[in-house]
């Protein structure tokens, strides 16, 4: 089984504001988006948090794959492991 983890960005808050100045007509960064990888340059998770996950997914039992973004860690391992891992229960409904 595959899971991506979501991390925060390093400034909860702070990718809020250039998202609304850019829906607002009376702002001056009105329809401006950020150049590509400043999103990520500016609000990316710090390598200590980054790190910290990865270590806990590691030393669960996890083994951890690349992710499509600096925001996300993929871990895969037996569902059995992702329950324990995450202190949680997978059903299927099948």
């Amino acid at each position: 089984m595959t899971v991506e983890v979501v991390l925060a960005p390093r400034d909860a808050a702070g990718p809020s504001a250039p998202l609304a100045d850019a829906h607002k007509p009376d702002r001056p960064n009105f329809r401006h988006r950020l150049a590509k990888g400043k999103f990520d340059a500016r609000f990316a998770p710090d390598d200590a948090q980054v790190s910290a996950v990865a270590d806990y997914l590691r030393q669960s039992g996890l083994a951890l794959e690349s992710a499509s973004s600096q925001f996300r860690l993929r871990a895969t391992g037996p569902s059995s492991l992702i329950e324990t891992t995450f202190r949680t229960s997978i059903y299927s409904s099948r």
